[in-house]
């Protein structure tokens, strides 16, 4: 920059500009920088980072953060989307490879923190809300899963919901203010039925034994007498000694057992 009848000109530093017969060294405007001295003119900030005036570099936007072309501060990312570093825009949690449907976020989140309505986290993953429970709100969690009215699940680590007309558990079905276990039972229902639910019964089958053999034995043998010589040789016998003969028992067993269980 110079003046009428200066003997010379000042170079202006980075961060600034000035045109042809300047008499002052300009700052960059935010959202420009200059990194060389003595130039005639700022650069526009590059889409991912911002500056503040007079600035000789741009910074780069955070994760969560988004900037385009010239920007004068990174934006937060919108609920339901995130970013990385330096990023021109956010992308919805919902199309990422890394999250998908359910997923969503907090305003300005560098990841995909949260479900979406409809959802709750379990571990990793957004799980769909199913009847009984009570997803209206985003960032819900299966520890904090809202069950609604006339309904009771087990425990905070327990996903199942089960119907209070359904399933008759007195105790599991009072109900207090705290929303998280049946309308808000105030402690871990109990795991004992008091009643089988009417829905579930199935009636018992009348089970009629079949009817027991008649169970015909095989026909004796017929024994041929032998005849036997005694120690006397007068005398001689017709039919064989009693130790001779077979004898034939026979046993019938029958078992029925019946067994119903729910």
């Amino acid at each position: 920059n110079g003046t009428a009848g200066a003997a010379a000109c000042t170079t202006c530093p980075a961060g600034t500009a000035s045109s042809t017969g300047s008499a002052t060294c300009t700052p960059c405007a935010p959202g420009y920088h200059q990194p060389a001295n003595g130039s005639d003119t700022c650069l526009p900030c590059a889409a991912g980072t911002s500056s503040v005036v007079e600035s000789s570099s741009c910074t780069s936007c955070s994760a969560g953060t988004y900037a385009g072309t010239g920007a004068t501060t990174c934006a937060k990312c919108e609920v339901g989307k995130t970013s990385g570093d330096e990023a021109a825009f956010c992308e919805r949690c919902t199309t990422m490879d890394d999250f998908g449907e359910g997923f969503s976020s907090t305003k300005g989140s560098a990841t995909c923190d949260t479900c979406a309505v409809g959802y709750f986290r379990s571990a990793d993953d957004c799980v769909a809300c199913t009847l009984g429970m009570n997803c209206d709100e985003e960032g819900v969690t299966q520890e904090q899963l809202p069950v609604m009215k006339k309904y009771f699940r087990f425990s905070e680590d327990s996903n199942g919901i089960y119907s209070c007309e359904e399933f008759k558990f007195a105790e599991n079905c009072l109900g207090s203010a705290s929303g998280n276990w049946t309308n808000g039972a105030s402690s871990a229902p109990t795991l004992q039925p008091t009643a089988i639910p009417s829905s579930q019964k199935t009636a018992l089958p009348t089970l009629q034994p079949s009817p027991i053999p008649t169970l015909q034995p095989s026909p004796l043998p017929t024994l041929q007498p032998t005849s036997f010589v005694s120690s006397s040789p007068t005398m001689i016998f017709s039919s064989p000694p009693m130790a001779m003969l077979q004898l034939y028992s026979y046993s019938y067993s029958y078992s029925y057992s019946y067994s119903y269980s729910y």
